[in-house]
């Protein structure tokens, strides 16, 4: 499952997970630039399922989260049940990539008094690398995490 799937980010990941041969379940706020990605994934012999989830609605995120909460530790509990059957469950969560167009839609670094390069700076400062991730890097580690590599 791949949320925001028709954005760099989630459209890079989903693209690199049905190179691996992945059934893909795929979600996002507009359905046609979703049902696009889809569409490149099958025209190539992948596996691509669409809905369409607005992550700036509060309730349909509440509603996701408290789907995910009912479901207590998701990643975990659905890796337990599912691994003895020889799926993988893995769950990324980057910390933003700034090549992306949506950090700079959504983010306004002006109303926060700093340039767009001091905020990716910003975001480097804070992670382990003292580096922020490029996308190809997610999606190429994403579909890793998922083989049997």
């Amino acid at each position: 499952m791949i949320y925001g799937a028709a954005g760099a980010i989630g459209g890079a990941v989903a693209r690199a997970f049905a190179a691996e041969g992945a059934k893909l379940f795929l979600t996002g706020r507009l359905r046609a630039p979703v049902e696009a990605v889809a569409k490149d994934i099958v025209s190539v012999g992948g596996t691509a399922e669409v809905a369409d989830i607005d992550v700036l609605d509060e309730q349909a995120v509440d509603r996701q989260l408290q789907s995910v909460i009912d479901q207590e530790a998701m990643t975990r509990d659905l890796s337990a049940e599912l691994t003895p059957q020889g799926i993988r469950v893995v769950g990324l969560r980057p910390h933003g990539i700034p090549e992306t167009s949506t950090m700079r839609e959504v983010f306004d670094v002006k109303a926060a008094g700093m340039t767009f390069e001091q905020f990716e700076d910003y975001l480097a400062s804070t992670t382990h690398p003292r580096r922020v991730m490029m996308l190809a890097e997610l999606a190429n580690m994403a579909a890793f995490m998922a083989s049997d590599d």
